[in-house]
């Protein structure tokens, strides 16, 4: 897949929005766009990193070919981030089920750890952190990433709704369960990997 982005140095639009460099973008400013998508590269980057063995790159590239596609669709109803994400999200399950010999995942009970992507690497701040990526990594997709954005993406309630597409009081709701499945987890975990806790809770 060809390289969508490039390194470029803007002057003087530190202080522009999002929305008015979508504008510009969509009126032609090929600069424009490149600096809106360049100042999410690392988060989404993130986003795939430690959940595929390879293609992390390739991935990232689809994201943003997906965003460049659809950009005169994108309306406003939630940040230009939060419509990334969304695309991050789809991408991620197209990429394992067409990886997959079993095409019907269903991500609402599928683990990271049960799909086979081969060995997947992550930096660990220290010995808590990698314990609880582990203890993730073992619950359903979707509750991983529920707990990954909101805490670490600090995306709002809203933001999850449509990233998910579905309800504000679905994702409390979900929210609530993973966080659920995650201490049981680490519980379950506890005489291998030692105690860790929570990140705190935001309201």
């Amino acid at each position: 897949m060809p390289v969508v982005l490039k390194v470029i140095h803007c002057s003087g639009m530190s202080n522009v929005s999002d929305s008015d460099l979508l504008d510009q973008w969509r009126a032609g400013d090929l600069d424009a766009g490149n600096r809106l998508c360049l100042g999410y590269f690392k988060e989404i980057r993130r986003f795939f990193a430690g959940k595929v063995a390879q293609d992390v790159d390739e991935l990232v590239q689809a994201t943003f070919l997906s965003c460049i596609q659809s950009r005169d669709k994108f309306r406003g109803a939630c940040s230009f981030r939060t419509f990334l994400f969304m695309i991050a999200r789809r991408q991620l399950y197209k990429y394992f089920r067409n990886n997959q010999r079993h095409k019907a995942l269903d991500f609402s009970v599928t683990s990271l750890a049960a799909l086979d992507t081969g060995p997947v690497t992550y930096t660990a701040r220290n010995e808590e952190h990698e314990q609880l990526m582990h203890a993730l990594c073992k619950l359903p997709l979707e509750q991983q990433l529920l707990i990954e954005l909101y805490y670490w993406e600090e995306m709002k309630i809203a933001d999850l709704a449509e990233i998910f597409g579905v309800a504000q009081p679905t994702v409390h709701t979900r929210l609530f369960r993973a966080r659920k499945a995650l201490r049981e987890q680490i519980a379950a975990d506890a005489a291998k990997s030692g105690e860790i806790t929570m990140p705190p809770s935001q309201q």
